[in-house]
């Protein structure tokens, strides 16, 4: 009934706690594409086509779709924008900090944050720590 992930160490994800995160995933594909677009190029766009792929499979995503939402979420939260070899940099380079897309993609990385702690509470309802992405 449950599956294992990494987000949380590898304790069971319940499904009836992934269904937000499922939900908003589909919601806000456009959205979540255009802002992973906008700081990592088309494998940015790519990466949140295949994470909507796959959880269009199942209520509780898979270890890869995991990996996928870690790695979405480390665009979002600028994780790489330092590093001057990853495309990250000059992506995020390109951008006008007074352009009004910024404050959207915040608060687009702030409800995907809130819906993978809330995916990736632990059955005794521990929070999960996102760190490694923030």
């Amino acid at each position: 009934m449950y599956q294992r992930h990494p987000l949380n160490g590898g304790t069971a994800a319940d499904p009836a706690t992934c269904v937000p995160l499922v939900r908003f995933i589909n919601a806000r594909r456009t959205a979540l594409r255009d802002a992973a677009r906008l700081l990592a190029g088309a494998r940015g766009s790519r990466l949140v086509d295949d994470i909507a792929d796959s959880l269009s499979f199942g209520a509780v995503p898979n270890p890869v779709t995991w990996g996928k939402l870690r790695d979405l979420l480390g665009i979002l939260t600028l994780e790489h924008v330092h590093d001057d070899i990853r495309a990250e940099a000059a992506f995020f380079a390109a951008i006008d900090p007074c352009n009004p897309v910024v404050e959207e993609v915040c608060l687009l990385t702030d409800q995907l944050r809130a819906v993978l702690e809330q995916a990736t509470a632990a059955p005794d309802a521990r929070a999960v720590s996102l760190s490694s992405a923030a």
